[in-house]
């Protein structure tokens, strides 16, 4: 193994850690070492993405996709730091790329339905969902955020539908109870919308 490939695996360790400043300074010996090193770019990128640095993940993300175009996952995680810089278009715009890459991709799809459901897209949202399901019928976090969609078109017992099967796929996902018992509070149903907080709130203690 080459010494650079060694700075990236420790900084690897070191992000594992949350020790993003040490994994940082290794990813940067690690590109000084071979400029044109992909991965530590990625990495290094998504580091930053972490740390909440979202202009130098973008950076380092688009240089490691000038490096490496076909790397699906690289367009994820820059679409990832353009949203969380606010810029929803480049994200969706990612994400479509990821999708000409690779049309099954099931992540690009449900990434995609997210930023098209905040941007107040709600028929595209429910679409890339629809997709992402599609692809991977045990996508529990697919259905939770379809159900959101459903619950924001006031759709409530296909919003619950989708909730009942997010927990039935994943009986400890705390946040799907929350929106269940959210949808349960709107048709009226206080008693097992208490009952779905509680079972959330039991569920976050549990992971604290």
């Amino acid at each position: 193994m080459n010494i650079e490939e060694i700075h990236n695996n420790r900084g690897l360790a070191h992000a594992a850690n949350g020790d993003y400043d040490r994994a940082i300074a290794d990813f940067d010996t690690a590109i000084q070492i071979k400029p044109n090193f992909a991965a530590a770019y990625e990495n290094r990128g998504t580091t930053y993405l972490q740390k909440g640095d979202y202009d130098h993940a973008v950076d380092d993300l688009s240089k490691a996709i000038e490096l490496n175009p076909v790397d699906i996952r690289l367009y994820i995680n820059r679409a990832v730091a353009f949203d969380k810089r606010g810029e929803r278009d480049r994200a969706i715009a990612d994400c479509s790329k990821a999708i000409e890459i690779n049309p099954k991709f099931d992540v690009a799809y449900f990434k995609r339905g997210i930023y098209h459901f905040d941007k107040g897209d709600f028929d595209r949202a429910i679409a890339d969902l629809d997709m992402s399901i599609s692809l991977n019928p045990d996508f529990a976090f697919a259905y939770s955020n379809r159900g959101i969609v459903y619950a924001a078109q006031d759709d409530i017992d296909r919003a619950i539908a989708d909730y009942d099967k997010a927990i039935e796929l994943a009986p400890d996902f705390s946040e799907a109870y929350v929106n269940r018992g959210n949808a349960y509070a709107k048709k009226g149903d206080n008693d097992r919308a208490i009952a779905d907080y509680n079972r959330a709130i039991a569920l976050s203690q549990k992971q604290a």
